[in-house]
């Protein structure tokens, strides 16, 4: 088998095993992925542009508006104009949405803890800092096609 091919069959296999691994567990708690990502950053931020809350949850802008729509019916996060420019909408999270991350995380950590609990710590620092050459070498090359 070619070399490119086996090692995106291998990164294509991977991602899917993680990601089926993380989605799984946020959603017998009651998320999706994109939610958990969108909740992880208001929680560290004060407020966010909705454009922006979509690049990071990595979802366009249609599917952006409809987590957003959700979160806010569930009462975690809520929605102002930004006066200066009506264009712009400022998404934050509420106190029931910190409180319901807060134990999101803590058990979210915890699986995470369980699943990943067969590689060390210093494996997992490596396998972190060879993603970030490949992304880095990927990007180089895909920039230059």
């Amino acid at each position: 088998m070619d070399i490119n091919i086996e090692f995106m069959r291998e990164l294509h296999k991977t991602s899917h095993i993680v990601l089926d691994t993380i989605t799984k567990n946020l959603f017998e708690l009651g998320f999706t992925f994109s939610e958990f990502l969108i909740l992880l950053h208001l929680e560290k931020t004060e407020k966010e542009a909705v454009q922006k809350l979509g690049d990071i949850a990595l979802i366009t802008s249609g599917t952006i508006t409809f987590v957003i729509n959700k979160l806010i019916k569930k009462g975690l996060v809520k929605k102002l104009q930004n006066p200066d420019d009506k264009r712009i909408f400022w998404i934050s999270i509420t106190d029931l949405g910190r409180k319901k991350f807060e134990d999101l995380f803590k058990s979210h950590m915890e699986y995470l803890e369980t699943v990943l609990s067969s590689l060390s710590t210093q494996e997992k620092s490596e396998f972190i800092e060879k993603i970030r050459w490949l992304n880095s070498r990927l990007n180089i090359t895909a920039n230059e096609v």
